[in-house]
């Protein structure tokens, strides 16, 4: 309770600050001669982090900076959709914040309160649309060379509050079927974790699990898109065919196919089994280079596109 009194003070601040001020991956590398190129997800697919920094990080900062007047349950379950059940599960926390008003402000219960922030969203996208990697530091350069709308001060401030709200959560244990097969894929593939949260929260959870050994490389939210991220590794290294994707999340499914690399997702809700199906029937296979099936449409299926309010 003290914790969501301290947000939404934060929150008021940082809103009249916004409307007196608007005018009328660390990476970690390390030399690798591996046959084949691993990008890894984090939250989610490793860790089993996505639930706990969203609904004690992320969904109580977005109900006390984007909430006020609107249903705190309502608030959670449009924040819990785009973020854990939907095809946008995983997204940049930006493309996340917009997504979240926007389908918000169509929401039957809550929807009069969230078209306040019609706005925000316009000025957020507009920078989305322009900004190849989006993340707290860009914001704020942008911000302070008056190349972003004031309006974004807030988003900037929301920011800030779900940052120091990770930093104080106890650590996350990793999956173990994700413990069991890093060692597996270490000995055959060079691995880059991928992971479109900052870098600089991976690498401390990998550090804290003692998982850090396993991966030449962190790559985060601030080198920008995924699919991006991983042509540049790949370039002059590795063939797409010897490139493999494991994440929880479209996007992770849309970079893989990007580059033309296979994929493999791990299920929410079903991850222990995931990781068990991969180690046992599809990474055999990979390493080997024979030709192997991933469960990609059952990934699909279980993550719609819209809400079922809409």
């Amino acid at each position: 309770m003290k914790h969501d009194s301290s947000l939404a003070r934060r929150a008021l601040s940082a809103r009249k600050k916004v409307r007196q001020s608007r005018p009328r991956g660390r990476e970690c590398p390390r030399k690798s001669a591996a046959a084949c190129l691993l990008a890894l997800d984090s939250d989610g697919t490793v860790f089993d982090s996505m639930r706990a920094k969203h609904e004690r990080c992320f969904m109580p900062a977005f109900a006390a900076f984007f909430g006020s007047g609107a249903e705190r349950a309502c608030l959670d379950e449009v924040w819990r959709f785009v973020n854990l059940g939907s095809r946008l599960r995983g997204a940049n926390r930006y493309a996340a914040l917009a997504a979240a008003l926007r389908i918000g402000s169509r929401h039957p219960r809550i929807g009069s309160a969230m078209r306040r922030w019609e706005g925000t969203v316009g000025a957020l996208e507009a920078w989305l649309a322009q900004e190849s990697a989006p993340s707290k530091s860009r914001l704020e350069l942008a911000l302070d060379a008056r190349r972003a709308d004031r309006l974004l001060a807030l988003v900037l401030a929301w920011s800030h509050a779900v940052d120091e709200a990770i930093a104080g959560l106890p650590s996350v244990p990793p999956f173990r079927g994700a413990v069991a097969a890093l060692p597996l894929l270490a000995a055959g593939c060079e691995i880059m974790v991928l992971t479109s949260a900052p870098a600089a929260a991976i690498v401390r959870e990998w550090e804290e699990a003692g998982l850090a050994p396993y991966a030449a490389r962190v790559v985060g939210q601030e080198r920008g898109r995924k699919a991006a991220c991983l042509a540049a590794a790949m370039e002059g290294r590795f063939e797409a065919g010897r490139v493999l994707v494991v994440g929880d999340a479209p996007g992770d499914l849309e970079a893989a196919r990007a580059v033309g690399a296979q994929f493999f997702p791990i299920l929410h809700g079903r991850e222990e089994e995931s990781w068990k199906s991969f180690s046992g029937e599809f990474l055999p296979g990979f390493l080997a280079g024979r030709p192997v099936i991933s469960p990609i449409a059952t990934f699909l299926e279980s993550l719609p596109a819209n809400p079922s309010w809409l």
